[in-house]
């Protein structure tokens, strides 16, 4: 028999801090991660993966992060640029009609990488002194 719930995508939500201390303090009680999922509507695969990382939170709890913080995933700043850089020299090759395959762009990409890498790297160091 078919499911009677539509094939909906559900969109990725944040967790504040304190919803996960909600959690991890409902785990501590003795209620199962199903119960705990159940009670405030996530999938119990997230509860699990907050309540095996609870001592990553309440580590930010001792560091006094504020409990309403969302934590957002951000790519590295270096990656981002190097990939503006990369897209530039690509366009730059397609338009002189230099043949390219997936190797030389990989390349290109990783000799970008490890150039702007090490001189990041030497700028944060003259930064410090």
């Amino acid at each position: 028999m078919a499911s009677s719930r539509p094939n909906e995508k559900k969109s990725r939500t944040s967790l504040s801090l304190e919803e996960k201390l909600h959690m991890i303090r409902l785990s501590e009680s003795g209620m199962s991660n199903t119960e705990i999922g159940r009670r405030l509507g996530i999938v119990r695969q997230t509860v699990s993966q907050v309540i095996m990382s609870k001592e990553k939170f309440l580590k930010e709890v001792r560091n006094a992060t504020p409990t309403n913080t969302k934590r957002i995933r951000q790519r590295c700043s270096l990656i981002a640029d190097m990939e503006k850089i990369l897209t530039v020299w690509i366009e730059d090759q397609t338009s002189r009609n230099i043949p390219l395959s997936q190797d030389i762009i990989q390349f290109k990409a990783l000799a970008l990488f490890n150039t702007m890498k090490a001189k990041r790297g030497q700028e944060a160091s003259e930064d410090k002194s």
